[in-house]
């Protein structure tokens, strides 16, 4: 009888998920009650094999967009790299688009032992893997930017984004599984992004500037720092295009345009069809092709600086009111030359 059994499981383990119950039927004829306990112990073997181990690890979201959302997962996913645990991943909007969908390991309950502890990490607590008992950590969101976690209500933990093994970890994870329509670059050319973030229609500019000030700096900001790009680079001409959620980007150029010789700068945009909601996989992934990049404390350009290596990263540090005048103070300058 063990025999028999043991060839039967055999068998049925080698065959195709879709064909078990005719292979059984055709083979064996055995009783339907049986069947439905090896189709039960099968899909647990299937689970199992994917998620092997007493801890895990996952995250939640903000409520926001893309950026957001993309940092609650790299949170999470540095976890996974440093301490070598199973990240189960929790889709979200344009997620499926990325290869990440594919690769990782999708959290669902039944994966998980009925007497797991839950640890959130943050505020002093940690992984801790000298222990018997399954553990699910979770990560909460939080913010990047100096700026926001001023507030003590975030928690927060280090992760090295310099990392080589990470850096190439992440990469091949936040590609697109399609090829996209990306913005071009000039090639005779120095090729800056700004991310100009207004809100759009998805958060008003007064809202936005009011309780996190630096993820929409004003013009000037962009003003004075490709203005420092064309003294880094005196010998070359720029090409500059204007990333944003505006929905009149046009309006934005001309502004610009003012400020700088046009034998200098030459600005670029999208022309037609631009939206807060609209070319979000687009933005992010043509923000990796430029050489330099500019831009506020948004987590969406953030996620770009992460992954990409440029030759100039510029960002705001810290802002000040003057007569409700937003003025940047300080900003960070990377260069990789």
């Amino acid at each position: 009888m063990i025999d028999f059994l043991t060839k039967l499981y055999c068998d049925i383990i080698c065959s195709k998920f879709n064909n078990i119950k005719k292979l059984v039927k055709m083979r064996y004829q055995f009783s339907k009650y049986f069947l439905a306990i090896l189709y039960f112990f099968e899909i647990s073997t299937l689970h199992s094999e994917e998620y092997n181990s007493n801890f895990a690890v996952t995250y939640e979201f903000s409520g926001g967009r893309l950026g957001d959302n993309l940092l609650s997962y790299l949170h999470a996913k540095w976890i996974s790299y440093k301490y070598e645990i199973p990240l189960l991943y929790k889709p979200f909007p344009y997620s499926n688009e990325l290869v990440l969908d594919d690769e990782e390991i999708r959290f669902s309950p039944h994966l998980l032992p009925s007497n797991k502890k839950i640890v959130y990490l943050g505020r002093g607590q940690t992984v801790n893997l000298d222990t018997n008992v399954p553990t699910l950590y979770i990560v909460p969101y939080f913010p990047e930017a100096m700026w926001e976690r001023k507030n003590p209500r975030w928690p927060y933990f280090e992760v090295n984004w310099d990392d080589p093994g990470f850096k190439d970890c992440i990469r091949e994870m936040i590609k697109p599984k399609k090829k996209l329509e990306l913005c071009e670059v000039q090639k005779d050319k120095v090729n800056v992004a700004l991310h100009v973030r207004s809100g759009g229609e998805f958060q008003p500019d007064k809202t936005l500037r009011s309780g996190v000030p630096l993820k929409a700096p004003p013009t000037s900001f962009f003003i004075e720092q490709l203005e420092t790009i064309c003294r880094i680079f005196s010998d070359e001409k720029v090409h500059a295009h204007i990333f944003t959620d505006d929905s009149n980007p046009k309006e934005l150029a001309e502004e610009f345009m003012e400020y700088f010789d046009e034998r200098k700068v030459v600005f670029t945009y999208r022309e037609t069809g631009n939206r807060y909601d609209k070319n979000v996989l687009e933005d992010l992934f043509s923000l990796l092709q430029f050489d330099c990049l500019i831009r506020p404390e948004s987590n969406f350009s953030m996620i770009a600086s992460f992954l990409a290596d440029y030759k100039v990263l510029i960002y705001p540090d810290e802002a000040t009111y003057i007569r409700k005048t937003l003025y940047i103070n300080e900003v960070v300058i990377q260069k990789k030359l």
